[in-house]
């Protein structure tokens, strides 16, 4: 009973995921892999399908309708993943802090002559 009810949420939850548009290319993943977004069987009760409208329903034309949306969507996905790019580098730029590898040196001898130092101490506190 369990792993049914495990299996349904999985779908359910998957197909929410793959439904949702993406905060970068601002286009679900079904838009992107299909061309068209996924429909449910309640989908085809209350509204007409967006293929239905055409009065053309071959196959060579079904498949230059979708290879026009799926062109149309990657290229809208690229311009979106472009300018969230530019984005994300502004705010990556802001939060970097230039590094100074003198100073890095510099504490790396000063530890490095403190364990000297400290580990010849306690050798001479022994040998006495």
């Amino acid at each position: 009973m369990c792993e049914l009810l495990y299996n349904h949420v999985l779908h359910v939850k998957l197909w929410l995921c793959r439904s949702i548009p993406h905060s970068s290319t601002h286009e679900t993943p079904n838009m992107l892999m299909f061309g068209r977004e996924v429909s449910m069987p309640i989908d085809f009760i209350v509204e007409k399908s967006e293929d239905s409208d055409d009065s053309d329903s071959s196959i060579p034309s079904y498949a230059i309708r979708l290879r026009n949306r799926l062109q149309l969507a990657f290229s809208h996905a690229q311009k979106t993943l472009e300018e969230s790019a530019r984005i994300q580098k502004k705010y990556y730029d802001r939060a970097k802090q230039p590094f100074d590898f003198k100073v890095w040196m510099t504490s790396l001898k000063i530890t490095l002559m403190l364990q000297t130092h400290h580990n010849r101490s306690q050798l001479n506190n022994r040998s006495i």
